[in-house]
């Protein structure tokens, strides 16, 4: 068999990945199984790794085991335990068997395989494996294409009862056929004509349109519109103007209204000048009518 140990120190780094490879043929027979004996020694121990691939280089598959304890790490006593693997359902070709450790969280750990044996019923592969080509990046330059843009195109058919069939091209050629009536339009699809802001694309004749929504406009609707500017100044002026007819108006009213207001004055105050006076003859109580003669 095969021995395989692997002491975790300060400097390995995390994820070390130590394995044993064998190579097995196609399984002529069911029963075909592999067994081996580990020694795993940590509190927070690494990961036993039991795998297959069919090329070297490949991503390794798992294969299901029996679980397994693993001693702590100031354990006095810590015993081997087996571990064993059937192998029949995966041996469709040629396949390289995997066992493995990873190294895990503890410094100071003991991760150890030993006595790896197969069953009868397990033909060992002499051949060779195949291995998983490695792609190398394009270092070269590339040349940009420059002919003209492609565009995708659908046709619309109608048909009518015994008629002629009419097929139009993009380039603008007409095909008739003597079978039933068909109008065949070619529109411009939508894929390859961008609209913004939430415009949809209508397909037309040679090429399609955006419908805009509210506040954008342009052939994408890629434009904004700009909001209305209020116009302060006609409201400016319209205060001025508005206060200077009211004032022309109270003057107005003044200077045609005061004689009217006098005029009533003059004729109110003579009115109750009249009223004030005693109607008939005045008379002073101090004449006296009766003749009086010289003594």
């Amino acid at each position: 068999g095969h021995y395989l140990q692997l002491r975790i120190t300060a400097t390995t780094p995390r994820d070390s990945l130590a394995t044993v490879s064998n190579y097995l043929g196609a399984a002529t027979q069911q029963g075909c199984s592999m067994r081996f004996w580990i020694y795993f020694k940590a509190n927070n121990n690494g990961e036993l790794v039991v795998g297959y691939r069919y090329a070297i280089g490949d991503v390794i598959k798992p294969l299901p085991f029996a679980s397994f304890q693993s001693c702590q790490t100031n354990a006095t006593k810590c015993s081997w335990q087996l571990i064993e693997a059937s192998l029949s359902t995966v041996l469709t070709q040629p396949t390289e068997i995997i066992i493995g450790v990873k190294t895990g969280i503890d410094r100071d750990a003991i991760m150890a395989i030993d006595d790896i044996t197969f069953t009868p019923q397990c033909i060992k592969y002499n051949g060779t494996i195949p291995t998983v080509p490695t792609t190398t990046p394009y270092t070269g330059t590339t040349t940009p294409y420059t002919g003209p843009s492609t565009t995708t195109t659908t046709t619309t058919t109608t048909t009518t009862p015994a008629g002629e069939t009419t097929t139009t091209t993009p380039a603008g050629e007409t095909t008739t056929t003597n079978t039933e009536k068909t109008t065949t339009t070619v529109h411009a699809e939508c894929a390859e004509f961008a609209c913004y802001n939430e415009g949809s694309c209508k397909p037309q004749l040679g090429k399609p349109v955006c419908e805009c929504q509210p506040g954008f406009n342009g052939l994408h609707c890629e434009n904004k519109v700009p909001p209305a500017k209020k116009n302060k100044l006609g409201a400016i002026l319209g205060g001025i103007f508005g206060t200077l007819a009211f004032i022309a108006l109270i003057v107005i009213g003044y200077i045609y209204g005061l004689p009217k207001l006098r005029a009533a004055r003059d004729a109110s105050t003579s009115t109750r000048l009249l009223d004030s006076l005693p109607i008939g003859p005045i008379t002073n109580p101090a004449y006296n009518a009766t003749s009086t003669s010289d003594a």
